[in-house]
């Protein structure tokens, strides 16, 4: 399974969970079964005014991604989510270790 996490810094899996979905500053694709990380990429939609959390959830979706680990998404990127059987896992504090293990705990 991969994750879209949406994270603060670019630390490696001690990177902080960012905790704005759309406007997190960078975003991360883990293959949550190997815990590695696949890629880490700078946010291009950070700063740009309207739509910014639907495109983030394309983003999570042409990559492959079924689980999303962030911030609450806003209703339409979360209808895309549903649209792509997208999980949605709401954490907005800690680091992607910490989320790794809370959402496998679950």
């Amino acid at each position: 399974m991969r994750a879209f996490i949406a994270i603060s810094e670019d630390n490696g899996v001690e990177s902080k969970i960012d905790s704005r979905f759309g406007r997190g500053s960078y975003f991360m694709v883990y293959d949550m079964e190997n815990e590695k990380i696949i890629n880490v990429e700078a946010n291009k939609f950070r700063d740009e005014g309207h739509g910014v959390g639907i495109k983030t959830a394309g983003i999570a979706v042409e990559k492959g991604c079924t689980l999303v680990i962030g911030a609450q998404p806003g209703p339409k990127a979360e209808q895309v989510f549903n649209e792509g059987n997208v999980e949605i896992f709401v954490m907005t504090e800690g680091t992607v270790s910490d989320a790794v293990r809370k959402y496998k705990e679950k």
